[in-house]
């Protein structure tokens, strides 16, 4: 598919979309990006897989606008997949068992938050993750640093 350039950059396009591959997306899927910051996750995905729905949360107003400004240069079905609203990514206002796919580019805690942060964040959130994922078929495409894996596999194996 054709890579748009987008005017606010976040996580590579092609790492983007190989997240968004790993999950195996299906037409007329609820895919989630609960920390979505510029967007790139899932508007690469929505360029690829326009047959899905997509839900971009995040905490921080000026990430949703940077979300916004890229998703104004997207056009036609992917446009209209996608969806964003502020959210807390602990906290998302879904229904559990409402989510196909979560994709999620974590913090790392250099430009947001700190590594010891992620000692409870990353926990939280894949608690979150669990819950709003659809049982049986729901999926997470998580991506972190070498300094966080640790916390991530021990979020994913304690809750």
């Amino acid at each position: 598919a054709r890579q748009a350039n987008f005017a606010l950059p976040g996580l590579s396009q092609p790492v983007a979309w190989a997240m968004a591959r790993s999950a195996d997306l299906a037409d007329g899927e609820l895919v989630v990006d609960p920390m979505c910051g510029s967007g790139i996750v899932l508007l690469e995905a929505a360029q690829c897989w326009s047959g899905a729905r997509y839900l971009g949360f995040d905490s921080d107003a000026s990430q949703l606008e940077r979300s916004a400004s890229n998703l104004a240069l997207l056009s036609g079905r992917a446009r209209a997949a996608v969806s964003l609203a502020r959210g807390d990514a602990a906290r998302l206002p879904l229904p559990d068992g409402s989510c196909d796919a979560v994709l999620c580019d974590l913090p790392f805690g250099k430009q947001f938050g700190s590594e010891q942060e992620n000692e409870t964040l990353y926990p939280a959130v894949v608690a979150e993750f669990r819950r709003v994922l659809r049982p049986g078929s729901g999926r997470a495409v998580l991506l972190t640093n070498q300094a966080n894996s640790n916390r991530l596999f021990g979020a994913l194996l304690t809750t």
